[in-house]
C-alpha cells in the first residue's frame, strides 16, 4: 500500500472531511485560502535553518566517545 493511501481514504469519512472543510463546499475553496506567498516565506526560513548545526553539537559530534555515549543514553 503506498504510504498516502491512508490519507486519502480519510477523505471518504464525512466527519473528517467536515474538519478539513472547515466550513466550506470543497477542498478546492479549501486550498484556494490557501497564501502561497507566505508558504513559500515559511519553507525559505525552514531550508535556511535547518542547515545549521549549534555549537554544542558540533563539539559533541567531534568528541571520540560520542558513538557510544549516544548507545549509552539510549540503552540505559
Amino acid at each position: 500500500m503506498p504510504t498516502n493511501t491512508p490519507l486519502v481514504k480519510n477523505l471518504n469519512y464525512p466527519q473528517y472531511m467536515r474538519m478539513l472543510l472547515n466550513g466550506k463546499d470543497s477542498l478546492e475553496e479549501r486550498f484556494a485560502e490557501i497564501d502561497a506567498r507566505l508558504i513559500r516565506k515559511e519553507v525559505a526560513k525552514l531550508s535556511v535553518n535547518s542547515d545549521k548545526v549549534l555549537p554544542r553539537i558540533k563539539k559533541l559530534i567531534r568528541q571520540t566517545d560520542f558513538p557510544e555515549q549516544l548507545v549509552a543514553i539510549f540503552a540505559g
